[in-house]
């Protein structure tokens, strides 16, 4: 009788983890609420680019980045989330994909002929203060400044987050780019230069968003 009863409790173990093991786990689960990409989410931004320097001439103009499908097979990437970058009449200027990686969320450019480009961006999970990598085409450093950060001064209070600082040069290009990172939203703000100078510099500041359950 014990034998019969440690078969039984033995088979129940192993239907069990072999269920277990035919259910499908998204890594977008644990990284969710840093960087949420349910298809329909959608956030909306405000850009300024620098036009003239001497008559501080800048450009105001109101772009989209929204998630349309999940579970995206690209060459010979699957599992990937693909994003577009559209104006405010709907236009797509920009098409992106995403993967998760490990502990490693990667953004790659998306060519005209839907092919996947350059590694465009990369964010390392758990991200903390002091943090650095290297990655993406331009080789580029990245620093993570800060992990309890508000973002109020940007005129979203909606809690903390991570301000990532990238550096790079490459054919004597450099770029300095900042990203304001908070937790349930994603980016609430960035900021894009290719010199010291802070008015050559690209702006993007969060005006509205929705995530989809």
């Amino acid at each position: 009788m014990k034998n019969l009863k440690f078969a039984f409790i033995l088979t129940i173990i192993v239907l069990l983890f072999l269920q277990c093991g035919k259910i499908k786990l998204s890594p977008n689960q644990f990284y969710a609420s840093d960087f949420p990409l349910t298809p329909g989410s959608y956030w909306e931004y405000e850009r300024t680019i620098p036009i003239d320097r001497d008559s501080n001439l800048i450009e105001l103009d109101t772009i989209r980045l929204i998630v349309t499908e999940e579970d995206v097979s690209i060459g010979d990437e699957n599992g990937l989330w693909k994003l577009e970058w559209q104006d405010k009449e709907g236009n797509v200027i920009e098409s992106l994909a995403a993967k998760f990686n490990s502990r490693k969320i990667i953004y790659y450019s998306v060519t005209r002929n839907g092919r996947l480009g350059y590694l465009e961006k990369q964010f390392n999970f758990p991200m903390k203060k002091g943090d650095t990598w290297r990655a993406d085409v331009y080789q580029s450093i990245y620093h993570v400044v800060s992990d309890q950060v508000s973002s109020a001064k940007y005129g979203k209070d909606v809690g903390e987050g991570y301000m990532v600082y990238r550096e790079s040069s490459l054919n004597s290009y450099p770029i300095y780019d900042s990203s304001l990172v908070i937790k349930d939203i994603g980016l609430v703000w960035r900021s894009m230069r290719t010199s010291p100078s802070l008015f050559y510099q690209t702006t993007y500041l969060l005006l509205a968003y929705e995530i989809k359950e």
